[in-house]
């Protein structure tokens, strides 16, 4: 059986499409978008959806086109911004990130945008597709107060194993940390670069998943074409000395 949707409106959201209730179907095809001109926000649509909001704050423009069902999307594209800005409250993966990288050091103890309250951002930029239950992350930016985080890679929606690259990109230039944080790796963008950036490759479990430290050979141009358009500055990839553990 398949219903059509023409205008149904849930938890903020917008969905009109088709949608099928038998196996033998081809599945769904959904269209999401913003239900009402006024922008709605993250703490709105997660608490109306039934998820526990301690996870993000701000304005929330979704649209979405899914092809598939609930256990299994075919195909479709995933488009969110929060362009006013708001707070990461559970900091879980970015905070071993962080401290990954030792940002406490190129900051010299402190993080700007960064306390008991959660992760400040004043701009969000997701965009993925979807490809037979895989969400390809084409861009994904925060934009923080003392940094911005970049993002590519992909995540399965079945099993949640996710493989993916983190680009932390703080608000230092190079001569301002090389005296303070050792580094090795190749140095990209040029004899006139200012920004830095480090790359973290994420692996696994997307709940749990291993961080490493990546050399920046690692990155692949796509990535770097993304750093390029979001920094709007020459930079530097770099991979930090961490201390042995002991």
């Amino acid at each position: 059986m398949i219903a059509d949707i023409h205008s149904a409106v849930l938890c903020y959201l917008e969905i009109n499409g088709t949608l099928g209730f038998s196996q033998e179907l081809e599945g769904s095809l959904l269209r999401i978008g913003p239900a009402y001109q006024q922008t709605p926000r993250f703490e709105k649509i997660l608490s109306c959806l039934g998820i526990d909001q301690d996870i993000i704050s701000g304005d929330c423009l979704l649209s979405a086109e899914l092809q598939g069902d609930f256990t299994f999307w075919q195909a479709g594209r995933v488009k969110i911004t929060s362009p006013g800005g708001g707070r990461i409250y559970r900091l879980g993966l970015i905070a071993r990130i962080f401290s990954l990288v030792n940002l406490a050091d190129i900051f010299t103890g402190r993080i700007s945008g960064l306390d008991e309250q959660g992760f400040a951002y004043h701009q969000l930029e997701f965009e993925a597709a979807i490809k037979d239950n895989l969400l390809i992350i084409e861009r994904a930016v925060v934009r923080g107060e003392g940094l911005n985080l970049i993002v590519r890679g992909e995540l399965d929606l079945g099993s949640y194993q996710a493989d993916m690259v983190v680009l932390v990109a703080p608000f230092k230039t190079l001569d301002a940390i090389v005296g303070r944080v050792p580094f090795i790796g190749r140095i990209v963008g040029g004899e006139n670069a200012t920004i830095i950036t480090i790359p973290v490759g994420l692996r696994g479990d997307i709940r749990n998943p291993d961080l490493t430290v990546l050399d920046p050979g690692a990155v692949g141009q796509g990535l770097l074409n993304l750093v390029e358009s979001v920094l709007g500055l020459p930079f530097n990839i770099i991979s930090p000395v961490l201390p042995s553990t002991p």
